[in-house]
């Protein structure tokens, strides 16, 4: 019997006799909404099968990062034929079903877990994963979910960020970083190892369970150019006697041995262009720092800085004689009519063999 289409159907159920009709009225409307959905491949078999998830939301309330969650989800062929679950689908690494239980065939009225484990060593804070059951025939009721927060085991201070000067490729020497449990509880921390090779790490222990210091190094060969690249490094705790494996993330950013800060380009919004031109407005005007980073030893001449369209202009103040520069960026030009960006490149020109030119990018919106 398939339910008609658009009619709305509302039970009381009040008696013993009717409370037990109850799987059996679920079980033809979740099949007969099957046969609605209208598909050739619904069509043929979602009549014969029918999936339900008792409890399709699991929230494991807090955890420590590194815990291994696991949770089992039942599910129940209700249908009259045999149900095929195909594929769990994850949404992400971190999350993974038993092999024994990611493919399987239950039959009419069959019971069955999927049991999913979650590895929090990468996660922080509040966490949600999604979980699809990938059946045949198609089910409505195909989603799970974990959920949950994961407290950070352990704090950094400052957070941990490399900046490499990329002719060199090294700093002068490791940089520290504090390390320290952040549970109020002691927690031990046993090793700590780079996956990729990118920096080496010394561990120092300063009070046990409760303070440590990391020392970086970068690591980097004279094929790891990218001006941004990231290490993991993979931590082993002892907390309350259960070791966790956790992961940090330590970004390294490659830097020329001049640097301009805070960025290499120069950009004017709207709002600050709204007055230019009326009586009496000024010209606007971006200041960039230019200096070195090559150490003592290193020094530098600013020798020219050039503009390609004149939209912009650029001047040069000395601060520290072959160490710091201010370039001031000053907007020149008005945009013609309909004209809403102006666009120009500055470039700054250095007696430095490394770094010969500096080319910085400039637009003003309107």
């Amino acid at each position: 019997m398939e339910p008609a289409r658009g009619l709305a159907v509302r039970v009381s159920v009040r008696s013993p006799a009717a409370a037990l009709l109850r799987p059996v009225f679920a079980a033809w409307l979740c099949c007969g909404a099957a046969l609605a959905a209208g598909s050739e491949e619904a069509g043929k078999g979602a009549g014969e099968s029918c999936l339900r998830i008792e409890e399709p939301e699991f929230d494991w309330g807090k955890a420590y990062q590194g815990e291994q969650i696991e949770h089992a989800f039942f599910v129940v062929n209700q249908g009259s034929g045999p149900l095929v679950i195909e594929e769990i689908k994850t949404s992400c690494g971190c999350t993974m079903a038993r092999e024994s239980e990611r493919t399987r065939t239950l039959a009419p009225g069959e019971r069955s877990s999927i049991t999913l484990v979650l590895d929090t060593s990468s996660l922080r804070g509040r966490v949600r994963k999604e979980t699809e059951l990938v059946t045949a025939p198609r089910s409505l009721e195909s989603k799970l979910w974990m959920q949950g927060d994961v407290e950070e085991l352990l704090k950094f201070e400052p957070q941990p960020k490399l900046e490499v000067v990329l002719e060199s490729l090294v700093p002068a020497a490791p940089v520290p970083f504090q390390l320290t449990p952040s549970l109020g509880k002691e927690a031990k921390v046993l090793s700590v190892k780079p996956e990729k090779g990118l920096v080496s790490a010394e561990l120092q222990e300063r009070a046990p369970g409760r303070e440590y210091v990391l020392k970086l190094l970068p690591a980097l060969k004279k094929e790891n150019t990218a001006a941004f690249q990231t290490e993991v490094l993979d931590f082993k705790a002892l907390v309350s006697g259960k070791e966790l494996a956790l992961k940090v993330q330590v970004p390294i950013v490659l830097k020329e041995r001049i640097d301009v800060s805070p960025s290499r380009s120069v950009y004017v919004h709207r709002k600050e262009t709204e007055g230019l031109g009326k009586p009496g407005s000024p010209k606007i005007t971006k200041v960039l720092e230019i200096r070195s980073l090559g150490g003592p030893g290193h020094t530098f001449k600013i020798t020219g800085v050039t503009s390609r369209s004149q939209v912009f202009e650029g001047t040069i103040e000395k601060i520290e004689e072959g160490k710091i520069y201010r370039l001031s960026v000053t907007l020149q030009k008005t945009p013609g009519q309909g004209e809403r960006f102006l666009k120009d490149t500055l470039e700054v020109t250095t007696d430095d063999p490394c770094v010969p030119r500096i080319v910085i990018p400039a637009m003003a919106q309107f």
